[in-house]
């Protein structure tokens, strides 16, 4: 069910509606109700579309028709129009251009990563993370050196990255994937954005359980004991190339 909240200033005015259709734990659709829960909105979400497919955002208000938006940095700016809040600027750590340059990096991580979690081979699986690991230390060599420094709000690019870190650090945990080693920038970034509230509204305590089962349904070599412990016997349980146990 669709929870109403009205926007800040518009009490007994405008009640904005936010619903939004997607595939299960879908990151995408994750960006936008970090955004939401950062603006302080309600939202529903139908998780039931198949895994993978672009997720939608309807937005409904009275007596107007309903806007209905698919791409998923457009979902964005349809939430800050409809509930201007804290995350509508972008930041005081970054200029213009290095925020731009972050999120379209965050945005080809993310597609990289997913990449990684969809190979069911292992040979697939390696190319993914080869290119996956050359994305994640351009994003490296572009945040500053204090992006780490928490902030009370969440600002557009770290909107965009919170749900990618989010998994980079679960996947390490999980997987032995090593994906933020050697990385301080963004594993530090990961630490401040994942401990915000907006962060923790959106992934609860049973998050990682979820990810790692839609991982496994998806038949994620990532996941593969067999394949870590060849790997472990190539290069010993010191190695940090890409454990997949």
């Amino acid at each position: 069910m669709a929870l109403d909240r009205q926007s800040p200033g518009q009490e007994g005015q405008v009640r904005v509606r936010f619903h939004l259709r997607s595939g299960p734990f879908c990151p995408l659709a994750q960006r936008v109700m970090v955004a939401l829960a950062v603006c302080g909105a309600s939202w529903s979400n139908d998780p039931t579309a198949a895994d993978g497919e672009a997720p939608t955002l309807v937005v409904t208000r009275p007596r107007v028709p309903r806007l209905v938006e698919r791409d998923h940095l457009a979902m964005l700016d349809l939430v800050e129009a409809f509930r201007p809040g804290p995350n509508r600027r972008p930041g005081t750590l970054t200029g213009p251009e290095t925020t731009r340059r972050i999120i379209d990096l965050g945005v080809s991580v993310q597609s990289g990563l997913s990449a990684v979690t969809r190979a069911t081979e292992s040979n697939e699986h390696d190319m993914a993370i080869f290119r996956l690991r050359d994305r994640l230390q351009r994003l490296e060599d572009l945040l500053p050196p204090d992006v780490g420094v928490p902030g009370a709000v969440l600002h557009r690019h770290e909107v965009v990255l919170g749900p990618t870190l989010w998994r980079l650090r679960v996947l390490d945990q999980h997987c032995e994937t090593y994906l933020m080693t050697g990385l301080p920038r963004i594993a530090a970034w990961e630490r401040t954005i994942t401990g915000h509230a907006a962060m923790r509204a959106v992934f609860p305590a049973d998050a990682e359980r979820i990810y790692l089962s839609t991982l496994r349904r998806r038949g994620a070599v990532l996941l593969s004991i067999a394949d870590a412990a060849t790997w472990r016997l190539l290069i010993g349980h010191s190695g940090q190339l890409r454990g997949a146990g």
